[in-house]
């Protein structure tokens, strides 16, 4: 069974999320114990600008080996 391209998209959105919360608190939890003190904002606005290519490429990989599975399956 394929997978939809709503589906497809769903599913990058949603592990582009959980990046982004996982991030976040990298970020701002962990990098002060290294010296790297950043505020909210700063954390926020680091992790705002990777939503759009992580949701692109999560969606093209996907497509990509649903197109496989369609072209090796013949």
């Amino acid at each position: 069974m394929s997978q939809s391209k709503r589906m497809s998209f769903y599913e990058a959105l949603t592990n582009t999320v959980l990046g982004v919360v996982i991030g976040f608190c990298i970020v701002y939890f962990v990098l002060p114990f290294i010296g790297v003190c950043v505020s909210v904002e700063q954390a926020l606005s680091t992790n705002a600008m990777f939503v759009v290519a992580s949701t692109a490429r999560g969606y093209v990989v996907r497509r990509g080996f649903v197109w496989l599975g369609e072209v090796w399956g013949k």
